[in-house]
């Protein structure tokens, strides 16, 4: 089990295996969600911060591309192992800091940990291909790693998020930096904290700070070739511009419209059950897949909204930190 007794002053980054103070002296309260109350600090990293944070981390950045994807692996599994070992203590900061309920936290440390098992099983396959041109000769590819990912979080499931979305670029050779929404980044720092004791310093770092200047300066930065977005479509929008002046390779998640349609001779029990499960109450209704439509057939229309009617009152709305909380 990994002393997760970081800094906690909102003075620190951790970047190049260190947690490093901040040029400048902005503080951003971390709030909860439960009960409005300030339950910590967390620095709000500004464009010199990321200029000093990424020449910490281009030392790290050839060594562990070099390293081969076979011999990444056992890091990443001594991570799941710290992780799971510090589960409990996870889980505690998503649902205090990020409103998740207690069983919603806890699932999303074992799916996060759960998916470094899955990627590494991919390692084998990280290959180029060869295959015979005219003449005799033979072309072939090389699969190279970026160098630094960035990634940039939402705030709904910050330890997940922070595990699954930094795992293939790690294993495919990629030194990563998380930026954590402002509102939702305890558990990220805790992620930090678990790495600095299993990785060589440099591979997984984490900046904190308000999306329009940590964010913007990640973006932007000439020696991130690589982003990853999870969020709104006008902040997607800015990241692809931010981007554009290096031509960077940009992925976005951004917001999406899930319908459920319940067609003709549909079981209302089953669609019901489903259409309010899928509303994901259990996250106040913010995971990227929760419904936003319900679709009823007319004939269906009145004994469907009569028992999802009947399944959402009988949810038990309270603190999020009691197991028996369905939403907070």
């Amino acid at each position: 089990m990994a002393d997760l007794n970081w800094p906690r002053d909102g003075r620190h980054i951790f970047v190049g295996g260190n947690w490093v103070e901040l040029d400048g002296t902005d503080v951003i309260p971390a709030i909860s969600p439960i009960d409005e109350q300030v339950i910590g600090k967390i620095a709000a990293a500004r464009a010199s911060d990321v200029d000093r944070a990424v020449e910490l981390i281009k030392p790290a950045v050839r060594p562990w591309g070099e390293l081969g994807a076979d011999a990444r692996i056992p890091y990443l599994k001594a991570f799941a192992t710290a992780i799971l070992a510090n589960a409990d203590e996870l889980a505690e900061l998503d649902v205090i800091d990020g409103g998740l309920t207690a069983r919603t936290s806890a699932g999303d440390v074992q799916i996060g940990a759960g998916v470094i098992d899955f990627y590494c099983r991919f390692a084998p396959a990280i290959t180029g291909e060869t295959f015979p041109t005219p003449g005799g000769t033979l072309a072939y590819s090389v699969r190279e790693p970026y160098g630094i990912v960035a990634r940039i979080m939402p705030f709904n499931h910050p330890v997940m998020f922070s595990i699954m979305y930094t795992i293939s670029a790690l294993i495919a050779g990629n030194v990563v930096i998380v930026k954590p929404a402002e509102q939702a980044s305890l558990g990220t720092l805790a992620l930090a904290e678990i790495a600095r004791q299993v990785f060589p310093p440099g591979v997984y770092n984490v900046i904190t700070g308000y999306g329009h200047e940590a964010g913007a300066a990640l973006v932007a930065h000439p020696d991130i070739p690589r982003v990853g977005f999870t969020g709104s479509v006008p902040t997607g929008r800015r990241i692809l511009e931010g981007a554009a002046t290096h031509i960077k390779h940009v992925t976005l998640e951004l917001g999406g419209k899930n319908p459920l349609i319940i067609a003709e001779g549909t079981d209302v029990e089953t669609a019901a059950t489903a259409a309010v499960q899928g509303m994901n109450f259990n996250q106040s209704g913010q995971s990227c897949q929760s419904y936003s439509r319900v679709i009823i057939h007319e004939s269906l229309y009145d004994q469907v909204v009569g028992a999802m009617g009947e399944k959402m009152a009988a949810l038990v709305v309270g603190d999020p930190r009691e197991k028996t909380t369905d939403t907070g």
